[in-house]
């Protein structure tokens, strides 16, 4: 399995944000945390919001994002 899923997987996947994070990681070669702050700034919600299922499903939904 590759290692980005393996990450993504563990930060919740498509459920939260943690496959965007793991994105952000990987592509632009930032920390955990720098990749967060990046992914809530960009989505437009507080950084706690991330792995939150319920708003990230309703977030996903509003923008057609890997729903």
């Amino acid at each position: 399995m590759p290692i980005a899923h393996i990450m993504a997987s563990g930060m919740t996947g498509i459920r939260a944000a943690g496959d965007l994070v793991a994105r952000m990681e990987f592509s632009k070669n930032m920390r955990i945390g720098e990749a967060k702050e990046y992914v809530a700034k960009k989505l437009g919600v507080d950084k706690m919001d991330l792995v939150d299922e319920h708003v990230m499903r309703e977030l996903r939904e509003e923008l057609d994002i890997g729903v």
